[in-house]
C-alpha cells in the first residue's frame, strides 16, 4: 500500500507538472516578448535620460560663462567727475564728448577738459551760438523807439502813432 500511494502522488505530480510545464512554456513566450518591450523601452528612457544630462551640462557651462552685462546700470550712474563738470556749467553734451575724448586719449575726464579737442569743440559751439545770437536781432528788428511828444499832437495824429505802434508789437 505505500508503494501504491507513493505511485499515486507520484502520477498526481507528473500529470501536473505536464500542465505546469505547459504553463510555463506559454508564459515564457508571452513574457519573452514583454521582456523585449520593456528592454527597449528602458533603452529609449536611457537614452533620453542621458540627452537630459547633456543638456544640462551645457546649460550649467553656459551659465558659467555668463557674465551679465552691467554697462546699462554704468550708464546709468553718475561719476564723481562727471558731477563736477555738472557742477561746472557743462551740459550733457559735452560730458558725452568728454568722456569719448578720455577714452579715445586715455585721461581721465577733468584732464579731457584741458586738451585741445574739447577746447576747439567749446570755441566753435561759442562761435555758433554768437552768430544765432546776431542773425535773431537782426530779424527781430530794433527794439529802438522814437522819443515823441505826445503833449502837442491832436486826436487824430494820436490816434495814428498808437495803431503805428500796435502794428510794430504784433
Amino acid at each position: 500500500m505505500n508503494n501504491e500511494n507513493i505511485e499515486n502522488i507520484n502520477s498526481t505530480n507528473d500529470e501536473t507538472t505536464e500542465e505546469e510545464v505547459e504553463n510555463v512554456e506559454n508564459t515564457e513566450d508571452t513574457n519573452s516578448g514583454d521582456f523585449d518591450k520593456i528592454e527597449e523601452q528602458n533603452k529609449k528612457l536611457y537614452a533620453r535620460a542621458k540627452r537630459a544630462e547633456d543638456e544640462v551640462k551645457e546649460l550649467k557651462n553656459k551659465l558659467s560663462n555668463y557674465k551679465p552685462n552691467n554697462n546699462s546700470q554704468e550708464a546709468n550712474t553718475l561719476t564723481r567727475d562727471e558731477a563736477i563738470l555738472f557742477a561746472q556749467g557743462l551740459g550733457e553734451k559735452d560730458v558725452s564728448l568728454l568722456n569719448k575724448i578720455s577714452k579715445v586719449e586715455g585721461i581721465s575726464l577733468l584732464e579731457a577738459k584741458e586738451s585741445e579737442v574739447f577746447k576747439l569743440h567749446q570755441e566753435t559751439q561759442a562761435k555758433k551760438k554768437r552768430e544765432e545770437e546776431t542773425s535773431l536781432r537782426a530779424t527781430k528788428g530794433s527794439n529802438i523807439t522814437k522819443n515823441t511828444d505826445i503833449s502837442n499832437m491832436d486826436r487824430d495824429a494820436h490816434k495814428k502813432l498808437w495803431l503805428e505802434m500796435a502794428k510794430k508789437t504784433k
